[in-house]
């Protein structure tokens, strides 16, 4: 009955087929340009489960990897848990078995050879009491034993099914191999992925406390300054708002008409107040030399021809 349930549980646990299909799968693509496999034989399970690639890792760590980045939600990495009677089942042999339960029936037919003998030869007469209770006893006991014999053959051919369907499942010959080769791949095909989830888990514990260790440090700009602290101070000084920008320009140059400084150092004194930001001070727009008889340039005009330079493309 072991044997049976441990046959049931590997053929129809799910997650021992995701795990299955998902090294086929890498299988394929490794052999790309072959001929694709469409299955796993036991011969080549462990093989290809423990091959190894360019970075030393096998492909089974590529798969519990990938498996585990995504919280392996189907249960896949721990399979084992929907098999519980395979550790159990490892060690039994339909062979042992056979033989076992051919040697009861052996023995059950001396029994009642001996019982038929025994009642044979005190037939008619007279026979003592304990000969007659040996006889009583062997005949009830025969009858209990041919029925337990018939529940164990029953038992041991429906085992027999069971794992001849175990080895079409993995693509198998019933006839030479055995249930115990096929259970002690697979124990050993978990400990493998075990291994591999471990190893993942340390790498991953690794990589998190390298991060808390390592701290946070802002980005800089050129000359110490850092980048938020740049984007802060361009914002507040240039206005997006162009228009209160020109208005400003505007009314400065209006009351710069009535100054009585030279030319020259007004256009430099607006030039110093309408700057918002530290960069490279634009070319200054050449004054238009007058000659005799010519009447002087617009200073309006000017200041709007340097305000205009200044704006962002």
């Amino acid at each position: 009955d072991t044997l049976s349930r441990s046959c049931n549980q590997v053929v129809s646990s799910s997650q021992l087929g995701l795990m299955l299909r998902r090294i086929l799968a890498v299988g394929n693509v490794i052999n790309d340009g072959r001929r694709k496999a469409r299955g796993i034989t036991l011969a080549s399970l462990l093989k290809t489960a423990t091959k190894k690639g360019n970075d030393n890792k096998t492909l089974l760590d590529h798969v519990v990897a990938s498996v585990m980045k995504q919280g392996d939600p189907d249960g896949i990495v721990n399979f084992m848990s929907s098999m519980p009677s395979v550790k159990d089942a490892k060690r039994i042999d339909l062979k042992d078995l056979r033989a076992t339960l051919r040697g009861l029936e052996g023995g059950l037919t001396q029994i009642r050879n001996v019982v038929a003998e025994e009642e044979t030869n005190n037939e008619g007469i007279c026979s003592d009491e304990a000969t007659a209770a040996f006889i009583s006893k062997s005949s009830r006991f025969v009858v209990e034993a041919e029925a337990s014999i018939k529940s164990i053959a029953s038992l041991l051919d429906e085992a027999e099914t069971k794992v001849e369907r175990l080895c079409k499942f993995f693509a198998e010959d019933p006839r030479t191999c055995e249930a115990s080769s096929i259970l002690l791949i697979i124990i050993e095909f978990s400990l493998l992925v075990n291994k591999a989830k471990d190893s993942w888990e340390r790498r991953n514990r690794a990589a998190k406390r390298k991060m808390r260790k390592t701290p946070v440090r802002p980005k800089t700009a050129p000359g110490g300054v850092s980048h938020s602290a740049t984007r802060t101070s361009s914002a507040a000084a240039h206005p997006s708002d162009r228009g209160a920008l020109l208005s400003a320009i505007k009314s400065k140059a209006a009351g710069m008409n009535s100054s009585p400084l030279p030319p020259t150092d007004r256009t430099n004194s607006l030039l110093s107040a309408i700057k918002g930001r530290k960069k490279p001070t634009p070319p200054v727009v050449a004054r238009p030399s007058t000659s005799a008889g010519q009447p002087p340039p617009d200073r309006n005009a000017l200041l709007l021809a340097i305000a205009n330079s200044r704006r962002k493309p």
